[in-house]
């Protein structure tokens, strides 16, 4: 047997401890002789190694900061004015939330991190108010709440007499039960007069806390402020009255009652509300008669028992709604229920099985006279005559935008090739109609394709003519079409969709084909009801609608979506050289495959890419025929693939 002796086990120089023995035999280790004893020797000397490595570790510290402070020559050569302008630039700007952005948690700290460099920066630090002004508190856990209290006391005792932003947010997981929120809540009451922007989200169960102007507390600073607690709708009982606040502008709230809130409605202009009833959202319009910008999200079907208008009610400044029904709720009633002369920002999305209230929608439009720049509808399907309709009754949109949902139906494609044409202005000139959405700058698009690609190239030809240097002419694009529009250009900057240009050879496009001088016209083709811009036709056509300036078309992406249970994507050769030709324009355009199974549910959505751009499968090296041929081999065509779409839709099964 071999015996090991520990000899030199002591605390202190008082004190004499027994020997810690451990019989190594050939059984195997032994239990120590007193296992008590040996704790208590362990414990001991855990106690002195903790207390020298919190001395050694704070003696670092000092030893780093007065290192800082000697080598350091920002301290030695700046003014502590300077250091001070220079530390608030380390500082992120309080943003107001956007939609469904993360909450901002981060910032608080940098003050801290900045007076822990050294002396001579703490000094600077905690004497620069500015940098104590915006506070980010977010709790991770309800048993730190006290010494977060002690930390927001400490720093808004920092921030002199400045207006103050503040925001408090915590994780979903944090639980309240028992916790002391009373003090969290008190320690910002006491700067409410200062108060400019405040972000609270947290549960409603703290709001009764908050100061209340039926105390006669007023708010002269408030700017703005956000009240979203988490875990869905709260306590009616938790009532809030901000009605004293007379520079309050923006107002975002979710998840509350409004016969439970009140608020100076009347100044303000930016209104942001999630998970309201219809008939609360539009009694707070009732009231919000400066609203500038509204922001309706997830509103709720069914009511909470308001009056609602006998009259639409008239936002005369609204210039901007953004309205997210993800919850399918029937919209016909607010649509219905409001007039919106100055509206020039629509933007609606649905939750995908539900059209949008397209004639209800088209009412308000018409009612309102409103000069609507940019229309944005996703994932809520609308048909073609419904879109039709719409484009006629807005001649100053600028940007239109359309998602439709994962799987439309063959009725609900609204971009067709009818649709097109009614925005080409040589179309318009040759029949004599008005040209529909002729300030049209920007058109994206993603959905199934109801429309050929050579449509599509020749709306931009009339609208953005190439011009010298480019990769393609225009009549490159005549092989869609069968004829030559060389002479009916329309120069989009200076000319209506009816009319021909002053000078009809002024904005030609050169084309490489041709030799002749551009004083020469040229000689449509048999039948060809091609119309030159210098020989009116010899019959008298009806009086043309009135002179309209078209703008160019300059951006364009389209996310063509093929629906099928065959995982392939083929073009024939004239879709394939009109999607080169959109893509040398600078057009987007991208590809998506939907596979469907039979139920028509969707069971992936595969982004083909670039490759599918030039009509070619990812990896393939196959040449396809035109549309026209016949296939031997190989999947349907686009055709036979939305008809398949339409019958995994409708219930039905379509032979691959």
């Amino acid at each position: 047997m071999v015996e090991l002796v520990d000899d030199h086990v002591a605390l202190n120089d008082d004190e004499a401890y027994s020997r810690c023995m451990v019989s190594v035999t050939t059984e195997g280790i032994q239990e120590p002789e007193d296992p008590y004893a040996e704790l208590a020797v362990v414990e001991a000397e855990f106690t002195v190694v903790s207390q020298t490595l919190a001395s050694l570790t704070e003696r670092v510290q000092v030893l780093k900061s007065r290192i800082n402070e000697l080598d350091s020559p920002f301290v030695r050569l700046l003014p502590s004015e300077i250091m001070s302008e220079i530390f608030l630039f380390c500082i992120p700007p309080f943003e107001l939330p956007s939609d469904d952005s993360p909450i901002q948690t981060t910032g608080t700290s940098i003050s801290l991190r900045l007076g822990a460099v050294c002396l001579s920066w703490r000094k600077t630090a905690w004497g620069t108010p500015n940098l104590w002004s915006t506070v980010t508190l977010h709790l991770t856990s309800a048993v730190k709440l006290d010494s977060r209290v002690h930390l927001l006391d400490e720093w808004l005792s920092r921030s002199g007499h400045l207006p103050l932003s503040i925001r408090l947010s915590a994780s979903e997981d944090v639980s309240w039960a028992g916790a002391n929120s009373e003090d969290m809540m008190k320690s910002i009451a006491k700067y409410s007069s200062r108060w400019r922007n405040i972000d609270i989200r947290i549960p409603s169960l703290c709001y009764h806390h908050l100061p209340s102007c039926d105390n006669e507390q007023s708010f002269p600073l408030l700017h703005s402020i956000v009240l979203r607690p988490p875990g869905g709708q709260g306590d009616r009982v938790h009532r809030i009255n901000l009605s004293i606040a007379p520079s309050l502008r923006h107002l975002s709230l979710s998840c509350l009652y409004l016969r439970s809130i009140t608020f100076h409605w009347e100044v303000i202009t930016h209104l942001d509300l999630e998970s309201f009833y219809v008939d609360e959202s539009l009694e707070m319009l009732r009231q919000t008669t400066n609203l500038v910008d509204l922001n309706l999200r997830r509103v709720l079907g069914g009511d909470d028992r308001h009056d609602l208008p006998k009259e639409p009610i008239v936002l005369p400044a609204l210039e901007r709604m953004i309205i997210l029904n993800d919850k399918g709720t029937d919209m016909p009633l607010f649509f219905d229920s409001i007039t919106t002369p100055s509206l020039r920002t629509l933007d609606y999305t649905g939750e995908g099985l539900i059209s949008i209230a397209s004639g209800e929608l088209i009412a308000l439009i018409t009612r309102s006279g409103c000069p609507l720049q940019e229309l944005s509808i996703s994932k809520a399907s609308i048909r073609e005559e419904a879109l039709i309709s719409l484009m006629a009754i807005v001649p100053t949109l600028v940007k239109l935008t359309l998602v439709m949902p994962a799987v439309p139906s063959m009725q609900q494609l609204p971009l067709t090739d009818k649709v097109l044409r009614l925005c080409d202005p040589e179309h318009a000139r040759k029949n004599n109609v008005a040209c529909q959405l002729p300030m049209l700058e920007s058109l994206t698009y993603s959905g199934g394709n109801g429309f050929k690609w050579s449509t599509m190239v020749k709306l931009l030809n009339s609208r953005f003519p190439m011009t010298e240097g480019s990769h393609s002419s225009d009549v490159e694009a005549d092989r869609f079409s069968g004829e030559h529009k060389r002479n009916s250009i329309i120069n989009p900057a200076t000319t209506d969709c009816t009319a021909a240009p002053e000078d009809p050879h002024a904005h030609d496009i050169p084309d490489a084909s041709s030799s002749t001088s551009s004083s020469s016209s040229s000689t449509p083709s048999p039948g060809s009801p091609t119309l030159s811009a210098s020989s009116p036709p010899s019959s008298s056509p009806p009086s043309p609608p009135p002179q309209t300036s078209v703008s160019r078309i300059t951006f364009v992406s389209v996310t063509h979506k093929t629906f099928s249970r065959n995982p392939s994507l083929r073009f024939g050769t004239a879709d394939r050289e009109a999607i080169q030709l959109l893509r040398k324009r600078g057009a987007t355009i991208t590809h998506r495959v939907v596979l469907l199974e039979g139920g028509g549910n969707v069971v992936d959505d595969q982004d083909w890419g670039d490759d599918a751009a030039v009509g070619v499968e990812p990896g393939a090296d196959t040449e396809v025929e035109d549309e026209g041929q016949e296939h031997v081999d190989g999947p349907p065509s686009l055709v036979a693939q939305m008809q398949a779409m339409a019958a995994l839709v409708g219930g039905g099964v379509v032979a691959p």
